[in-house]
Formats: structure tokens, C-alpha cells, sequence
């Protein structure tokens, strides 16, 4: 709050050779000591309790705070100005590569539970965020990167237990619930589940995604045919005549082709099942 910036900017004159010549008697003109300094020697303190180069440490903006939080070296001081920003130079934006590592270091900092820390569940959520902003423009090669990482990295299900990236589901066509615990689901708030590239993403961190179509009904105890079919061939005639009064224009004939191939069987119990798994 003392120096004065432009003076600490200001390049400076070093002196060097033999005396008579140039070097010695005019010198050249080279960057500031201080600003060398910054740049060369931990010495900057940061959020990690550590102090590191200039180039090393992220800007501490709202942003950046709120998502690297102590998991990342963010410059430890007061909000500096546009000049001091110009100064220093410290990076002000975070990469693919960096919220990887922060969500490495989350799960590395695991409460005694052997659960992730409740400060750090909306953190993940911020970082989600901004993966999807990025999926849609990802390189290859920084696609690769996340599968690569997803092969040995590990996220968070819904109760806050860590589980490897495979061995968790994502249910895109409703309440997980129906699993009725069967399956660990990965922790998304409503604002992820329903972004555009959320399944995009997940299957980039080989999450496997469940699907509605992939349900089926299996029966157990007695069948039977039904006389539902009977029922509603009765009803059929006068289903027509209403229609004709409603709609003159309404094509009936598709209501009497599904009824004759419909085949209508009763059980004294159904399951609901995925992939050979009975839901009870």
C-alpha cells in the first residue's frame, strides 16, 4: 500500500564490462529486480499455507476461490487493483487440468468417515459446472485426458460416499429412487442433471448412464388371459359413436387394428426389471 507501482514496474539500468565502454558507461536497459525476483523465488504467500512463484499462483477472485479453495495455490492477500494485477500476473482462470487436480485433492480429503468433507459438496458442484461449459468445445486430446484420469479417479454418490468412476450410475429419465438402492448414483444438483451435455460428460468419465427403455416387467406366480380384451370390445362400438359426435374427421380404424393384435395377460404378481436385476 506504500510502493509506488509504477516505480516498481519501471525497468531499470544494469551496468557490466570493462570500464570505457558502453556496457559501464551507459549501461542497458532490463527488467525490474522485483519483478525478476516474483518470478524466480517462492515468495508469495497462498491459500495452501505455502509460498510460491508468481507464475505458480491463481488470482484470488470470487470465482477462483470459491472453487480451489485450499486445493490450489491462490495468492493469500487483499484484492489488488488493475495495476498490482498487471504486476504480479498470476493466472486467472482455471483449465481442464486444474479442476481434475482439485477433484483429486477433494477426494484425497476425506472427513473420518471416509466421506467427502460437506464444504466440499458444492465445491464439486461448481467444478461440474464448469466442466460442461467447457464439453462442448473439449480437444480430443483433453477428452482422452479425463477418460484417462475417470480410469483411475474416483467421484461422489448421493450420500456422500466416494466410489471409482465406473462403479456409479446416472438415471437420465427420472427419480433415482426406483433403484431402491441398488445402484450408487453420482451426486449432481438439478442445475448439472439438466444441462444439455451433462450425459456428453459422464460418459467421458465412464459413469454409466441408465435408461427408462431399458426396464422390463417380469411376471412370477400364475397367468392367465385376461378378459380386459373381451371388455373392451364391447365397449368399442359405442367408443365410435361418441368419437364420430366429437370428431367426424377421427380415424377409428387404428383403435380397432390395435385392438385385435392386442394380447392381454394377468398375473397374481409383477417385478419391475433392469438388466436381469428385479426391482421388488
Amino acid at each position: 500500500n506504500n510502493s509506488d507501482i509504477i516505480t516498481l514496474k519501471s525497468l531499470a539500468q544494469a551496468y557490466w564490462g570493462n570500464s570505457g565502454y558502453p556496457g559501464r558507461n551507459s549501461g542497458d536497459t532490463v527488467e525490474n529486480y522485483l519483478k525478476w525476483f516474483i518470478k524466480n523465488n517462492n515468495c508469495i504467500p497462498t491459500t495452501k499455507e505455502t509460498c510460491e512463484k508468481s507464475t505458480k499462483i491463481f488470482l484470488n477472485s470470487e470465482d477462483i476461490q470459491d472453487i480451489a479453495g485450499k486445493y490450489l495455490p491462490v495468492f493469500s492477500g487483499i484484492e489488488l487493483n488493475q495495476d498490482w494485477k498487471s504486476f504480479f500476473q498470476f493466472k486467472t482462470e482455471l483449465k481442464l487440468d486444474d479442476y481434475l487436480k482439485i477433484l483429486t485433492n477433494i477426494i484425497n480429503d476425506k472427513d473420518e468417515k471416509d466421506k467427502i468433507k460437506d464444504d466440499n459438496i458444492k465445491r464439486v458442484q461448481l467444478i461440474f459446472r464448469k466442466l460442461l461449459k467447457l464439453s462442448s468445445n473439449l480437444e480430443p486430446a483433453e477428452i482422452e485426458k479425463i477418460k484417462y484420469w475417470a480410469s483411475s479417479g474416483y467421484l461422489v454418490d448421493e450420500n456422500g460416499n466416494i466410489f471409482p468412476c465406473n462403479k456409479l450410475k446416472y438415471y437420465s429419465d427420472g427419480d433415482n429412487s426406483i433403484f431402491q438402492n441398488l445402484h450408487n448414483f453420482i451426486a449432481l444438483n438439478q442445475e448439472n442433471k439438466s444441462h444439455q451435455n451433462i450425459e456428453t460428460l459422464l460418459e467421458y468419465f465412464q459413469i454409466e448412464i441408465l435408461r427408462q427403455s431399458s426396464f422390463s416387467i417380469e411376471t412370477n406366480g400364475e397367468k392367465s388371459d385376461s378378459d380386459l380384451k373381451y371388455q373392451l370390445e364391447i365397449i368399442l362400438p359405442f367408443l365410435k359413436k361418441w368419437v364420430s359426435k366429437v370428431d367426424s374427421n377421427f380415424d377409428i380404424t387404428y383403435l380397432e387394428e390395435s385392438l385385435n393384435s392386442l394380447k392381454i395377460t394377468e398375473s397374481n404378481k409383477l417385478y419391475l426389471s433392469y438388466d436381469g436385476n428385479t426391482l421388488k
